[in-house]
This record gives C-alpha cells, structure tokens and sequence, in this order.
C-alpha cells in the first residue's frame, strides 16, 4: 500500500541579497514597522571576509581531483574488452599444476568443509548461499590454441572470467555440487576435488565420467575397463570430503565401435555428455547411458543391480512443472517450452545446434551452448540465455567461440527417469 505524501507549507525566502545592514534600511511603505536584526537571536551582521568566501571554491576544486583520481584508476584496471579485471584467477598457459585461485569480487565465500551446513535436498530454496543472477561454471580457452581450463563468471555484471581449475593437458570435463561450494573435475582421467580457495585434491584415477550427487556431498564417477571383445563399466560412489569410493553397479556389454560424426555434431555430442553420461535423478538414482551398450540402465545410489529403462531421463524445471523440447532442421534449432503433459507455452529458433541446456535456479530462464561452423570451417560454440519471462529471442553471454557446458552456481539439475515400457 502506497501512502500519499503529506501536504508541507514550505516558507519562500524573502530575505535580499546582502548589501548594507539591515538597521540602515527605509521603512517598507504601507505602515509597516521596519526589520531589524535581532544580534541575541541571529549574531553580528557582517561581511564574510575573503578566506570564508574561498572556502566553498577549495571544496570544489578538492572534489574535481579526488574524480580524476578514481577516473584514472578505472582505466588502469580495465582491460582492453572493457571489462575489469580481477587481481586473482588469470589463467597460466605455463602452469601443469591444477589450481583454485581464490573467488572473485562478489562471489560468495566457499565454505572451509563441504560437510558442515551442507544442504541435503533439491529444493533450489534450499541450497544454502545466494549467488550472483547469471553466474555460472563453465569450460571454456584463453586462446584458439590454448587448453581448456574451468571457469566461473556472474554474467550480470561486469566482471572478466575467473580461472577455477586448469592444466596444461586440459580439463576433460567437470561437475559442480547443487549448493555451489564445491566441484568436481576430470583430468587425464583422474577425478580432482575443487574449492575456490583451496588446493585441488586427487579423489580417483580411470575415470570417464563425473557427476554430483543431488546433496552435495559424493561425486559419483564411471570407470570403464577393458575384457577382450567386452567393456565393463562400474559405477562409483566417490565421498568429495574424504576420498572414499564404493562400487555401486557394473555393468558388462559389447565394446562399442565408435564412428566420429562431422566436426560440428561431434562437438554437440561432447557438449552433452560424451560416450558416457551419467545422470543423478530426483529420486536419488543414477541413469547410465553407453554408446553401443545394450540399454540405459537405471542404478540405485544405495547399490545393487542395474535395472533396463526405456531412455534418457528428462531435464525438468526447478518446480517440476517444464521442460525444453529440442528440435533440429537443416542446421537450425527450435526451443520449446513445454508443460510435463506436452502442452507448449513458448518457442524460439536459432540457427546452430544446441546442447547441454541448464536451468536457472529460480527457473525464469534456461542457459545452453550454442555451436555452428566458423569461417575457417572449424566449430565455434558461445553460451545463450533464453528468458522465458519476456518472451525474447536468446542472447549470447560469450563470444570467444570457445564456451561451452555452463552450470548455474547454486542450482540442482533436476533428472527425472523414465519408467521402463
């Protein structure tokens, strides 16, 4: 309820510029008594001298320097984009070291122990710190010839890309835990811990897929082993605190021919997961998917065998309520939003393939890589946001070429499997 403002008689000034006292003036004609000065009440009428009507041009000129001063400042520190720069988490193509540089300006702080106040549910209300409206772990190069680092960037302010974990072999791939604290990343096929703060730690080597689990709390990962004309994959429950691991399912199936597709669709089906691709579900399960493997398989995260299903499980919104269905025609890509029954609300087509489509916690919009054949013939892929609240085309967040796999920081992928027909 807006309350009215409340009516103020304002006094209009009737005093003269300052010229002589005022016991020296005529008598005002009509009658009236003439103003004088009262010295008790008001003080010595006088002249300001010289020093006292200096003073308000020193504030001036004081107040001019100290915004030069912060002007040359903000040039000092921009970069050559526009962008400020950040003191911590500049990239070093040298280094073969993974690190976690120290969080940005206006990041929320990591916390010491990934146990202590860790949520253990879904609900994006839920998920402990508030993050920035746009930001988001994603992988993505320096340079054309530079390896792929982990970076995270709030894309609603100004602010450069910070560096969350690179080597000189490159990041493979990573996960990010619902509650935004702490991740996850492949290298080389060994698992590593990472906090932005903190030193990245070795939690398992033969991996060729991570993911998180939906508390916060255990990273599951796939190790897949060769047994002549056979592969056997096992699922593994791996504890982020303690680097403890556990076996969960396996699996036995033919080794799969692979066939590489052409460049741009080869990148799409990295962007989304891979030969491998595990999926943590709502109802704390676990779908594994192989390419050449006879069936998704359905895994119980308390352990036990591996159940047939009938596909991919399905990205639903933080409500529960939608979902984005994937169209493609010639090289372009419908988005539609669809209700869980089907029903679509809204639609937008872009010209590219479209891969790992996420949802922002609050579930207003949906972030996803969008990725198409460059000039010189090799795959150029950019970040998109699609606002499903104003109903505009998607707009691209990254422009190097080179971005790809975001992941909003603070929200639970939400999966839900299929039932098997």
């Amino acid at each position: 309820m807006v309350v009215p403002p409340v009516p103020v008689e304002v006094e209009a000034a009737t005093q003269a510029p300052w010229s002589a006292p005022v016991e020296d003036m005529p008598a005002i004609e009509g009658g009236h008594p003439r103003m004088t000065w009262d010295r008790r009440r008001m003080g010595e009428r006088r002249r300001p001298t010289t020093s006292e009507q200096a003073v308000p041009w020193l504030i001036g000129i004081v107040l001019a320097m100290a915004g030069i001063v912060l002007v040359l400042l903000a040039l000092i520190y921009t970069s050559e984009n526009g962008h400020l720069t950040t003191v911590s988490g500049s990239p070093s193509a040298g280094s073969s070291i993974v690190v976690v540089p120290s969080e940005g300006s206006g990041a929320a702080a990591a916390s010491a122990s990934p146990t202590d106040g860790a949520s253990t549910t879904a609900s994006p209300s839920a998920l402990g710190p508030t993050y920035g409206a746009l930001e988001m772990i994603y992988l993505s190069r320096t340079i054309a010839s530079a390896p792929i680092y982990v970076f995270r960037r709030d894309f609603s302010v100004t602010q450069e890309a910070e560096t969350l974990a690179r080597a000189d072999q490159g990041v493979e791939q990573f996960a990010w835990a619902p509650d935004g604290r702490i991740g996850a990343g492949l290298i080389s096929g060994r698992v590593l811990a990472l906090q932005p703060g903190h030193a990245a730690r070795a939690l398992g080597d033969g991996m060729v897929d991570i993911s998180f689990s939906t508390d916060s709390r255990t990273v599951y990962a796939v190790r897949v082993t060769r047994n002549g004309a056979n592969d056997k994959a096992d699922v593994v429950a791996v504890e982020w605190a303690t680097g403890a691991q556990r076996t969960v399912g396996s699996v036995t199936y033919p080794h799969p021919q692979v066939v590489a597709d052409p460049a741009l669709k080869e990148a799409q089906f990295i962007d989304d997961g891979g030969l491998v691709r595990l999926y943590p579900t709502v109802d704390n399960r676990l779908v594994l998917w192989i390419l050449g493997a006879p069936s998704t398989y359905l895994v119980s995260a308390a352990g036990g065998s591996l159940a047939p299903i009938a596909g991919l499980p399905k990205l639903v919104s933080p409500d529960d309520q939608w979902t984005v269905q994937v169209k493609e025609s010639k090289g372009t890509t419908t988005l539609t939003l669809a209700d869980r029954a089907g029903s679509a609300r809204a639609a937008t087509s872009i010209t590219g393939l479209v891969s790992h489509i996420r949802w922002a916690p609050n579930g207003s919009e949906v972030a996803f890589t969008l990725g198409h054949t460059g000039q010189n013939g090799g795959v150029v892929q950019n970040l998109y946001v699609w606002d499903l609240v104003d109903a505009k085309a998607p707009i691209e967040i990254t422009s190097n070429g080179a971005s790809f796999g975001a992941e909003w920081r603070g929200a639970a992928v939400r999966w839900v499997s299929e039932p098997a027909s």
